[in-house]
């Protein structure tokens, strides 16, 4: 487990990524797990959160528990753990009736109240949000919901602002900042408190590898290495026992 520390550093914690290896679809070995944590370092990243893929349709709480455990041995047989300090947790989608899972918050990531939400790929219903409220509010939780950018369409302003007030935090990936044509959005949604963590959703060195470089610069350059001190900063708070 990592030591995140308290202070902030122009950097940021990659708060979503697929670098365990042979667990889902992201990293195939522990010798691309290993480039890929090497890859963002050299990137501006001070620390990785692996969010392996928890689907409750396709797994077990038990076997994903236990191929989560064999994947990050092969990891650390290989030497990954040397690289950058990391935190384990998963990307749970969101499935009807969540609330009721008791093994629930063994997914959050270590040390953490957090969990890593992935929305429903479908227009978001009042039944949906009220579910992400109660886990958040009532179940000792702090939800993140990942890849807001990939969900834009599927929900309403209000519906945002509803789980923003209830203390739901967004995640976004690196290249919503990163590809020209979304970018504008996605620092207008940073700068009015609708994004509050970034993560790569890393899967691999080629398709989909480590990406956070062109984010860090983008936001630096737009709104300054002060905002990023603040992201990096609230990721420390929320992945601390207690939370924000």
């Amino acid at each position: 487990m990592m030591d995140v520390g308290s202070k902030p550093a122009v950097g940021v914690i990659d708060f979503h990524s697929h670098m365990i290896p042979g667990i889902d679809d992201g990293s195939s070995s522990p010798e691309e797990s290993i480039g890929m944590l090497r890859s963002s370092a050299e990137q501006g990243v001070t620390a990785v959160v692996f969010t392996p893929h928890f689907y409750a349709t396709h797994n077990t709480y038990e076997h994903f528990i236990d191929k989560r455990k064999r994947c990050l041995n092969l990891l650390a047989e290989a030497g990954g753990g040397k690289i950058l300090p990391v935190r384990v947790g998963a990307e749970v989608a969101y499935f009807e009736g969540i609330t009721a899972m008791e093994e629930l918050p063994g997914l959050r990531i270590a040390g953490s109240r957090c969990l890593l939400l992935e929305m429903p790929f479908q227009p978001w219903t009042r039944r949906v949000i009220d579910e992400v409220i109660s886990l958040n509010r009532d179940k000792n939780f702090q939800i993140v919901i990942a890849h807001i950018e990939r969900h834009l369409r599927f929900f309403s302003e209000d519906m945002l602002y509803t789980l923003l007030n209830q203390g739901v935090m967004i995640q976004s990936n690196a290249d919503f900042f990163g590809t020209r044509s979304t970018r504008r959005k996605a620092l207008k949604m940073l700068r009015e408190g609708q994004i509050h963590l970034l993560g790569t959703d890393c899967h691999n060195l080629t398709t989909r590898p480590p990406n956070m470089q062109e984010a860090l610069r983008v936001i630096s350059d737009k709104l300054g290495e002060e905002m990023l001190r603040e992201i990096y900063h609230r990721s420390v708070m929320v992945l601390r026992k207690d939370g924000m």
